[in-house]
């Protein structure tokens, strides 16, 4: 079986770059596994696309559990002006919508 992941996260990355006012946008994910790494890599494809001056910033908690170390990266996300993020964390995800 093989996953077309990218097809979708590209898209996702498309109306990121498109909905950002500050040209900084983020992924958040859990592990870092390949099919997640290939995903955020055709999300900020697609960003850039859109818009080509857009900063994409990737960051792995480690974990897909911790909840409380995604809230505090997607946190310092925030803080350094990212205001559109996505994740691909599972229960971490819990965390970044927190943030």
């Amino acid at each position: 079986i093989q996953f077309a992941a990218g097809e979708g996260t590209y898209l996702a990355g498309m109306l990121a770059a498109g909905m950002s006012k500050s040209h900084k946008i983020a992924c958040v994910g859990g592990t870092k596994i390949p099919i997640i790494e290939a995903a955020f890599a055709s999300f900020e494809k697609g960003a850039k696309a859109v818009d080509p001056n857009c900063d994409v910033k990737i960051v792995f908690t480690g974990s897909f559990d911790d909840q409380a170390k995604a809230k505090q990266q997607t946190q310092a996300l925030l803080d350094a002006g990212v205001d559109v993020v996505t994740h691909n964390a599972n229960e971490a995800g819990k965390g970044v919508a927190q943030a």
